[in-house]
Parts: C-alpha cells; structure tokens; sequence
C-alpha cells in the first residue's frame, strides 16, 4: 500500500516551497528516500518528514544536498528565506509562548489589546474584517483572553495603550463605554497594569 502525504502547498509559505522543491530535486536525480537520507546523515523517515514539511532540514544537509544535486547555493538560499519570511504557523508559536509566559508587555496603537477587550468589542472589531465566521473567532479570542487572565498563576502583565486605542469608537458609543468600564476593572488586578 503507498504511503500517502498530506499535499504541500508551495504557494501557502517557503517552508512548504522548500519542501516541495526538496522532494522535486531528489526523485529528478533519482534517488530514494534512504539515498537521500545517505547523502545527509539521516534516516528515510528523517527525508519523508522534511519532504512532507513536519521537519525542516538544516544548514549543513542543505549544503550536502545542494552539493549531490549540483544545485549551486539553490537550497541554502531558500532556506535562509523561509527562515525570514512569514511562517503561517506563527500564532501556533505564540499562543504556546503566551501560555507559559510569566510576564508580557504589550503596546497597542489604535485598538485595545485581545487580552483587555469585551465581547462586544470584538465583534465590533470583527465586523469591519475579512473575518468569515464572526462568531468562531470572538469564541477564540475569548477563550485565549480567559487562559491568559483566569489561570492558576497569571502573568504579570503591562499594557500600554495610545490615546487612539481609547478614542476610536469601535462598535458604537455603548461598546466603547463598556469597554472603558472593563479596562478599569482589569486595571484593578494585581497583576495588570
């Protein structure tokens, strides 16, 4: 029975171009998964999850591979960009780093930080986005606002706001002056300022 991957996307992010182009540049050679892994110390699982994008290969195997393929600097320079360019599995990151924060400071521009607003002005915000399913999104912003504030050991957080995250009436008049009303009682807490 083959084994069957997921399909990679190359236009989604560099890592998954990568990944694609890996596993292009080791089936036009001719090579098997545990050639591949001969040419750059690994084992055949190793090459399947680098292809397939669960693993990302590393300077020196880039640098072998471009060496086997003849490739120049191809892999080596695509995996410096992937490196700098956006990841679509950043907030994935985040969150997990948020969760296990001790303290976090934010600076907000124009809008109150996630962590400080009220239902009602997440769907104000949510609204005048791109976002499809208001309702799914403002479940999650409030349940990741309830982890960061309700758990056992809260971190110690400082927010500093713009006088434009206050001014700017997201919602309407009744959604702003809830709004003021919650930060104030979130200011409260000991650990918030």
């Amino acid at each position: 029975m083959p084994i069957v991957r997921d399909p990679l996307n190359p236009k989604l992010s560099l890592w998954h171009w990568l990944a694609f182009q890996l596993r292009y540049l080791r089936e036009a050679n001719g090579l098997s998964l545990t050639q591949a892994g001969a040419v750059i110390h690994a084992a055949r699982s190793t090459v399947s999850n680098i292809e397939a994008g669960r693993l990302r290969i590393d300077d020196d195997q880039a640098r072998l591979l471009d060496l086997r393929y003849g490739t120049g600097h191809l892999l080596q320079l695509l995996l410096y960009f992937a490196r700098i360019g956006h990841d679509p599995e950043w907030f994935r990151t985040f969150s997990k780093y948020e969760s296990e924060a001790t303290v976090i400071k934010v600076y907000a521009g124009s809008v109150i930080p996630i962590p400080l607003q009220t239902e009602r002005y997440i769907r104000g915000l949510l609204a005048e986005s791109r976002v499809e399913d208001v309702d799914a999104a403002t479940a999650s912003r409030m349940a990741r606002q309830h982890a960061l504030l309700n758990r056992d050991d809260p971190p110690w957080t400082w927010f500093l706001l713009d006088e434009a995250a206050l001014r700017i009436a997201v919602g309407g008049g009744e959604t702003m002056r809830e709004q003021l009303v919650h930060l104030r009682q979130l200011a409260e807490l000991p650990r918030v300022s």
